[in-house]
């Protein structure tokens, strides 16, 4: 716990965090998915949605993921993309929201 990353969030929206930070790690294991299939339009929709909410709730850094991903699904990177899910999934597992 102690080398969590504090997140300081407007009490209006905390209610809504779990549910939106759940919601991150579902698009991980889809964007997973959808590499295997080749999905990469998909992967860029998903990504450019990504990139929006993460300004909506505060979370920059999940819109510059969004973003990231979004560039290399045009690119078709799969190695890049499987890289930033894990760099999503390790942002995700060590932040606390206060």
């Amino acid at each position: 716990m102690a080398n969590k990353k504090i997140i300081r969030i407007d009490p209006e929206i905390k209610d809504l965090l779990p549910e939106f930070l759940k919601n991150r790690k579902k698009d991980i294991e889809l964007i997973l998915s959808l590499i295997d299939k080749n999905e990469f339009s998909k992967i860029s929709d998903l990504a450019h949605k990504m990139k929006g909410s993460g300004k909506l709730y505060s979370f920059d850094h999940i819109s510059e993921i969004g973003y990231s991903f979004e560039q290399a699904a045009q690119k078709k990177d799969s190695e890049r993309i499987k890289k930033l899910c894990s760099q999503l999934n390790n942002f995700l597992d060590n932040i606390e929201v206060k």
